[in-house]
């Protein structure tokens, strides 16, 4: 039998305090079922080469992709200034 993983993510908030802020207005629930094998055998190792192409790889502080950081362009993330490696990045 094979084996699945799923990935959830949240953003936003449930209340309505923050109805006024357009970032946060809304909650959304996101996720995504992916085989265990295809993670292994596809999604890791074509994610590991986008990160070690574009971004400087420190084995003790590996990159995590986290919207925003990638948007704010704050660690790692600063080489995005870059307008051709943002290009990379966007097309990889």
């Amino acid at each position: 039998m094979p084996l699945y993983r799923i990935y959830i993510d949240e953003v936003g908030n449930h209340d309505l305090k923050h109805a006024e802020v357009i970032n946060e207005r809304f909650l959304s629930l996101t996720g995504v079922i992916i085989g265990s094998s295809t993670i292994r055998e596809v999604v890791n190792p074509e994610m590991n080469l986008i990160k070690e192409k574009i971004f400087e790889p420190d084995p003790d502080e590996p990159v995590i992709l986290h919207r925003r950081d990638i948007v704010k362009r704050r660690g790692p993330f600063k080489t995005l200034i870059d307008p051709d490696k943002r290009r990379e990045f966007d097309e990889a």
